[in-house]
């Protein structure tokens, strides 16, 4: 896209300069005037007056005085009309054309290019590089078959005859590549025996049957068993598939929390913790969402090693805790609108105590006992770090 609109605006910039220069270096041209003409005349007369005499058709007395009215007609003439320079004018149709057609192409352009990167991301936002994420495929072969299927060997008999309906299914649907209830339906069976690359791979094809159809959920569903059969990683095809998810809709909790994903493991910590604190703020009271991002808060501030990708961990204990503490504001706030449990208040608190907060983890205890009327047992509960 940029590539075509950068060419083709170059390519109208150079026609217009080649017009510009060639009317600069344009030299004048004399336009005789009527006056100039008959000085002309006047001067042919004078040179016939020369002949006339050499011939004896004329006395040289009546050749004189000839000369000399014609002489001072001709120097007249020459004093009332100066020599005038006028330049040709540039062609009119070839001007207007290119002056319509640059203030036609740049807007367009521009409007297509905005669109194109998403809206106020580009100039509001870091971009992530999705360049250096892995894709889908590899990232799969990285992990073991038990972490993609979750061990068909150890399936129930009843998930061992879906399994059979499963392939069965697929086999019909190589047939049918357009069967959209027949691609959802193996999508939400492949989830049920855990096999997540058979499930992405359905939902891939449900995208293109959909084609502009497809809504944001429809996206933001591919992400997330992308990322499960991935075991956790955000890859190339998944990052594109949430760009457009959040382009149809930006409040899609879904995609927002793959994106704080995404994010982190690049480790740009500080517009993951945005959309953290965006999730505790306005997801309700059973989302789904809040509850994976609570778990993984509990995970990263009690485990400093990640395994799957160690230099791109949470390093939540260090320079990055001013950036949460606007997290755990909004998740204080969120327990306090809804009515959070003593567990809800327990892993707050606990949070805060694993950052090293102690004092804040001690303000949060008293906090919690005043709204939940706690009695001694479970205010030892809560402080039970």
């Amino acid at each position: 896209m940029y590539g075509i609109f950068l060419t083709t605006a170059l390519l109208f910039v150079a026609i217009t300069l080649v017009f510009l220069i060639l009317t600069l270096l344009r030299q004048p041209r004399k336009i005789a005037s009527d006056e100039e003409t008959e000085a002309s005349f006047l001067t042919d007369q004078i040179d016939q007056i020369d002949s006339d005499v050499k011939m004896q058709l004329i006395k040289m007395s009546d050749a004189e005085l000839t000369r000399t009215i014609l002489s001072r007609k001709i120097l007249k003439i020459l004093n009332l009309d100066k020599e005038s320079n006028k330049f040709t004018s540039a062609p009119s149709i070839t001007t207007v054309g290119l002056i319509l057609a640059i203030g036609f192409f740049i807007p367009i352009g521009a409007t297509v290019i905005y669109n194109s990167v998403g809206s106020i991301n580009l100039l509001t936002k870091k971009m992530s590089n999705q360049s250096q994420l892995l894709p889908q495929e590899i990232v799969e072969k990285a992990v073991s078959d038990q972490a993609n299927a979750n061990g068909n060997e150890n399936l129930t008999i009843e998930n061992q005859k879906l399994l059979e309906l499963i392939e069965k299914l697929k086999k019909v649907l190589t047939s049918r590549p357009d069967d959209l209830d027949g691609h959802l339906l193996l999508v939400e069976n492949s989830v049920r025996i855990g096999d997540y690359k058979t499930a992405h791979q359905a939902q891939f094809r449900v995208l293109n049957i959909l084609g502009n159809n497809a809504n944001s959920k429809d996206f933001s569903t591919y992400v997330e068993l992308c990322v499960l059969a991935a075991s956790g990683y955000v890859s190339y095809e998944a990052a594109n598939a949430l760009e457009k998810a959040l382009k149809i809709d930006p409040s899609n909790a879904q995609a927002q929390y793959f994106r704080s994903r995404q994010l982190t493991q690049e480790a740009n910590y500080a517009l993951a913790y945005k959309i953290w604190a965006n999730l505790f703020a306005k997801e309700g009271k059973d989302s789904k969402w809040v509850a994976l991002l609570i778990d993984e808060i509990l995970y990263r501030t009690n485990n400093d090693d990640d395994q799957i990708n160690p230099k791109n961990q949470y390093v939540l204990k260090t320079e990055n805790q001013k950036l949460i503490l606007p997290v755990l504001e909004a998740w204080e706030e969120r327990l306090v609108n809804i009515g959070g449990s003593i567990t809800d208040w327990r892993n707050l608190i606990v949070t805060y105590h694993s950052l090293g907060l102690t004092s804040e983890a001690e303000i949060k205890v008293i906090k919690a006992v005043k709204l939940l009327s706690l009695d001694g047992n479970e205010i030892e509960e809560l402080r039970g770090f």
